[in-house]
């Protein structure tokens, strides 16, 4: 009876509770980082967002992420210089008085300047870096600094860098986390990409390109619907984008929604030259008909399946295309495929990798149905004689 009132009493004295708990309002939350090249070779700037807690859930009430004053911003913003990240970290603990959390940051940015000479430094700093996210964002700001793209117009959100993940998340899905770029860096036979936003007239940001990289220095963006094609050939079978379909004889297109992507990849080597094929099935539904079809005519329907099936070929030859003669850059992992299928090819072929992949043959089969084509066959407002059959 003695020991189990004993115990009693002891147990209570092993639990740890919150001994080293730190509270909110004494933590630096950095949110987003927006890092540029600076005015003299070598040097850099870093425009940084330390997370004000009181503020943002009543900044996501009124007027969200969007730009106004300093005090009313749920974040307070800070701008250091260095000639890399680690001296600019040590700026900025000495000017901010909470203690820098980094393990919270959801995006970070680097400018197009930046992005073009080359990101091998940021990489490596944030490798060496145990507290650094690797499951961050990056993401490259198309056209202009990074700082000017963090201080962009966006008021649904209640702060920046979740409205800049929101759009990558929900919407183009593009495989653009720290980790994944580290991962295309090291794999070989493809290079790494990355998110890239822009700002509209209106100011506000966009998301309609994705970043090209070769050795890790930025040649140029993939837009529109080739940022489809793309990613259902990096593993997306789940697309967001809508493609415009032209029909034989009929003015006007049809505009069709892309639903799923599926991908099979075959690549054969003979006397040490790699080629590839790709088929391509996939689906769709109609979105808008101002070729003025009845969609409901089954011989209608057929020829549009066609036509998706022409449009979709004619994208993916595009975008290999623009990556093997523009870039020159392995964007889609050709050399990725034969590593994995033939390692033995592989070895042969890496050295001149450069020289072999521009002039290496690609073909792409598609298999494409339209599956949904809305709650009527021909446009209502049509009189029955415009109507293209």
């Amino acid at each position: 009876m003695k020991a189990a009132r004993f115990l009693i009493l002891l147990l209570p004295m092993l639990l740890g509770g919150c001994w080293d708990r730190t509270e909110i309002n004494d933590q630096g939350i950095v949110q987003l980082t927006a890092f540029d090249a600076g005015d003299k070779p070598g040097s850099y700037q870093s425009l940084v967002q330390v997370a004000l807690p009181k503020k943002i859930s009543g900044q996501a009430s009124s007027t969200g992420g969007g730009a106004g004053s300093t005090s009313s911003l749920p974040y307070m913003p800070v701008m250091v210089k260095g000639t890399g990240l680690d001296d600019m970290m040590v700026e900025l603990e000495q000017r901010i008085s909470r203690n820098v959390i980094l393990a919270h940051r959801r995006v970070f940015i680097v400018g197009e300047k930046l992005a073009r000479r080359g990101i091998e430094g940021v990489l490596d700093s944030i490798s060496r870096d145990p507290d650094q996210r690797l499951r961050a964002f990056f993401v490259v700001a198309r056209g202009m600094t990074a700082a000017k793209l963090a201080e962009s117009e966006y008021t649904l959100e209640a702060t920046k860098e979740e409205a800049l993940r929101e759009l990558i998340v929900r919407k183009m899905k593009v495989p653009s986390t720290f980790r994944d770029v580290f991962a295309n860096s090291a794999e070989p036979g493809i290079e790494p990409i990355a998110a890239a936003f822009s700002r509209g007239s209106d100011g506000q940001i966009r998301l309609k390109s994705i970043a090209i990289f070769k050795d890790l220095k930025l040649v140029g963006y993939v837009d529109g619907y080739e940022t489809i094609a793309l990613l259902s050939l990096l593993g997306s079978d789940d697309p967001y984008g809508v493609i415009k379909v032209r029909y034989p004889g009929a003015e006007g297109d049809v505009a069709i929604q892309v639903n799923k992507l599926k991908i099979e990849r075959k690549v054969a080597v003979k006397e040490g030259v790699p080629a590839f094929r790709f088929r391509v099935r996939a689906t769709g539904r109609v979105t808008g008909n101002t070729a003025g079809l009845d969609l409901g005519d089954a011989a209608v329907k057929e020829k549009l399946d066609v036509a998706m099936k022409q449009e979709l070929r004619r994208l993916y030859l595009s975008l290999f295309d623009k990556l093997q003669t523009k870039y020159k850059a392995d964007s889609t992992g050709l050399g990725q495929l034969v590593y994995r299928n033939n390692p033995k090819a592989w070895k042969k072929l890496e050295p001149e990798w450069d020289e072999v992949y521009p002039r290496a043959a690609v073909a792409v089969d598609v298999d494409a149905t339209v599956t949904q084509v809305g709650l009527m066959g021909a446009p209502f407002f049509l009189p029955e004689d415009e109507v293209n059959k």
